[in-house]
């Protein structure tokens, strides 16, 4: 091999320390089917700048793979998520693509170990079939599976030991075979069925071969029924290509990306600084270099690949939307792209993002982003994502520039939001025992940790509703002369309407087992429409009396509560037949001030209005006098804390509150007045 006599002793160095720490591993993707696309419906991606709350950190992230999961649902509705190795965590972390949210799925952050719930040091990850995780377990010479838990679960999955030896390197293909710190695996078939994983390939990085695994789909917990050298010479690195894989030699190979379409394996061979790939479309083992001049340590973009020159390719993914084959050149902090479409005649090789031999930081300068040893690549929807190893940062790209996605680059070990979370400028809020909902940068879930601090979030619609009531697992708003339900587990959307009214639905407002939609109706004056539940669904009851009633809210007594009039807040109970309105005298409560209410413990809450806006406090009256006092903020003094302050919902003996203008969730401890930030789209 040559090198640049300048960075010879630090590849050395480099090839021995990513054998012991897994400072270099890969990412790895199968290409996906066009056609399992076209059946599922995705999250949009929530961009803006720091919420309040923990913030993600890695250390030393390396192999990535992003992929859509419908398996934690009934339905076609799509969640995105990225896998991270975060090597020197010894853990497998999982970014949800529609927030950010970064959580541990497998290891325990900060300690490794070969036990179910340990690793060590882990270079890659693939996912495929139904969710199915497979994990390098470098530091350990082994291969481990989970299965990718739920949306709604985030503890840290048990591991199984598929293929390997526990602690022990070494070469064998018998039985579960033996690996020399295994840096990059990837997807093969799947089964008949698309649900499983029937084959795996296995980058065996210190042995210098490529494995496939046959794995038995229908066993429970999973196994292999065969180790098989697919290319290259057991303990032999070097560089040949080959027409029998088994003549063919590679040089500390690395990440892989196989295309189930063309049936061709693609590696990094980052000793020989080339990239190389596998013909497995007959049944043989065709072994040849795609790109790079092997051995020749550099930089250059070619028309020609073979011109082309690679400086230590640690990671390859299929981009399918570019039709190309990424790669992170590591020691050059460049992303790469080989032409790898159909027609393509020399494949030509081009930089998507980075600067050629200039490490450093995105720092805030989308146009021209830099690096530092990138060490994993992956895509979806024409997306990329890098993990950017020696920054412990995750970025994104598509190819116009970059920026930061999740983590800091400090590196450290916790869960939480990335710098792209944000909850927007709520209007509207509902609690849920300890989940909110929100209508800031789409329709959001926000669930509660301890204390009422902000422990995770997902976006269930891009579009916000402006006005909605929440039951149970289910939203509803009023739309035009209906009412629309969005499920939440599922993520579906229905709408029902009156049979036999046209009139347009001014509110709905959801009261023990009822839903009351509140119409405005020309010329005969407002009427109210009282739904019941059955089976979860809400059916048409009957009509009631017109009630003068607008926005409303139900209190924890079971009574929907209302300004009907200057200086008066009538009340009824939801359930009774024939509803009978009771007024309490409020002095000072105008009607049309009233912008947001909610009621609890003896007490109804609300925002108000103002000629130029809204008022940046909270009052409360006492249900038993009519007395109106202050709760919080300042009527006049805009941030103190709040500003413009929209809707309002009690849990327990908080009283949480959407502060439009800030950007904001903020709770009210209502026993000692005290308020505090729940989240927030920018810093304070």
């Amino acid at each position: 091999m040559n090198f640049h006599s300048s960075d010879r002793a630090q590849f050395v160095s480099w090839l021995a320390l990513s054998l012991s720490s897994a400072l270099v591993e890969t990412a790895c993707q199968s290409k996906p089917s066009d056609t399992a696309a076209a059946t599922v419906t995705r999250s949009a991606l929530t961009e803006a700048e720091t919420p309040a709350g923990q913030r993600a950190r890695f250390f030393a992230p390396t192999g990535v793979v992003a992929y859509s999961d419908t398996s934690s649902n009934e339905t076609t509705v799509r969640q995105d998520y990225l896998l991270v190795a975060d090597a020197k965590n010894h853990a497998i972390r999982r970014v949800e693509l529609s927030t950010g949210f970064v959580s541990t799925v497998a290891g325990t952050l900060g300690t490794p170990g070969s036990t179910a719930l340990l690793l060590n040091s882990p270079a890659a990850v693939a996912v495929g079939g139904a969710a199915e995780v497979f994990v390098a377990d470098t530091g350990n010479h082994l291969i481990r599976h989970f299965r990718s838990p739920s949306l709604v679960d985030h503890d840290g999955q048990p591991l199984h030991t598929v293929a390997g030896v526990p602690a022990q390197a070494g070469y064998a293909t018998v039985g579960t075979g033996q690996f020399n710190s295994p840096a990059g695996l990837c997807i093969g078939e799947l089964d008949s069925t698309g649900d499983n994983v029937a084959t795996l390939f296995v980058a065996d990085t210190g042995n210098a071969v490529i494995h496939r695994l046959t794995l038995n789909t229908n066993h429970e917990p999973l196994t292999v029924s065969a180790v098989e050298l697919v290319a290259g010479m057991p303990g032999q690195p070097g560089f040949a290509d080959a027409t029998a894989g088994g003549l063919a030699r590679f040089n500390h190979p690395t990440g892989l990306s196989y295309d189930r379409l063309t049936k061709k394996l693609y590696i990094a061979d980052t000793g020989n600084h080339a990239v190389r790939v596998i013909d497995l479309a007959h049944g043989a083992s065709t072994v040849s270099t795609l790109a790079g001049d092997a051995g020749e340590y550099g930089y250059r973009d070619a028309l020609d690949a073979h011109d082309a020159l690679f400086a230590q390719p640690v990671s390859v993914a299929i981009n399918s939307a570019r039709q190309t084959l990424q790669v992170a050149d590591r020691a050059s902090y460049t992303i790469r792209e080989i032409d790898i479409s159909p027609n393509a005649g020399t494949r030509q090789v081009s930089t998507l993002v980075g600067e050629a031999w200039s490490k450093g930081f995105i720092d805030g300068s989308p146009a021209t982003p830099r690096f530092r040893a990138p060490s994993g690549v992956t895509s979806l929807d024409g997306v990329t994502y890098v993990a950017d190893t020696g920054n412990n940062l995750i970025v994104k790209t598509t190819g116009a520039g970059a920026k930061v996605f999740s983590g800091q680059r400090a590196a450290g070990a916790s869960d939480g939001f990335p710098e792209s979370f944000s909850i927007g400028n709520p209007t509207a809020i509902a609690c849920d025992g300890d989940r909110l909902y929100i209508n800031g940068n789409g329709m959001q879930a926000i669930d509660l940790e301890p204390g009422a601090n902000i422990g995770h979030a997902h976006v269930l619609t891009s579009e916000a509703w402006a006005d909605f009531v929440q039951v149970g697992t289910t939203l509803f708003r009023p739309l035009d002369y209906t009412i629309e339900q969005l499920d939440v587990g599922s993520g579906k959307t229905d709408r029902f309407t009156d049979v036999g009214n046209d009139d347009l639905i001014g509110t709905v407002v959801a009261c023990r087992n009822s839903l009351l939609d509140f119409q405005m109706s020309e010329p005969s004056g407002d009427s109210t429409v009282r739904f019941r539940f059955v089976d979860n669904r809400p059916l048409r009851a009957e009509v009631l009396p017109a009630l003068g009633f607008g926005l409303s809210a139900c209190g924890d007594n079971g009574r929907v509560y209302s300004v009907v009039a200057n200086d008066v807040l009538a009340s009824f109970d939801a359930n009774s037949v024939l509803p009978v309105v009771t007024s309490l005298s409020v002095p000072g409560l105008g009607k049309s001030e009233v912008h947001a209410l909610a009621v609890a413990g003896g007490f109804a809450y609300f925002t108000r209005n103002s000629i130029l806006g809204r008022y940046h406090d909270i009052r409360k009256i006492e249900l038993a006098t009519g007395t109106i006092s202050s709760l919080a903020g300042d009527a006049l003094a805009v941030g103190s804390p709040f500003a413009e302050p929209g809707g309002l919902c009690v849990s327990g003996s908080n009283l949480f509150v959407a502060d439009t203008g800030n950007g904001a969730i903020r709770r009210v401890d209502l026993t000692t007045g005290q308020t505090s930030t729940v989240a927030i789209t920018r810093a304070e």
